[in-house]
């Protein structure tokens, strides 16, 4: 099944992904940020899947691999995870 999200925060290489069907963000890191921005449409295969993946972006339509954090932090986490 197809996961959907939406960039809401950058921080150097690390993002989190808001996930409205689980109420919870997915924290990635990624090589480079630049071709990601806050309001960027995200899309992956697997829902749980951590370590490394590939992201489609599909608001630039382009891949780029990623290293899966963590799946369904709370609003309440988010800034340790993304200075962690």
């Amino acid at each position: 099944m197809l996961t959907v999200g939406v960039v809401e925060s950058l921080n150097q290489n690390r993002i989190a992904i808001w996930v409205e069907a689980q109420g919870g963000y997915t924290v990635v890191k990624v090589h480079s940020c630049g071709q990601i921005e806050p309001g960027d449409v995200i899309c992956w295969q697997s829902r749980y899947s951590t370590g490394p993946c590939i992201y489609w972006n599909a608001t630039k339509e382009c891949g780029a691999e990623v290293n899966v954090q963590d799946h369904d932090v709370p609003i309440d986490l988010l800034r340790q995870q993304l200075f962690a």
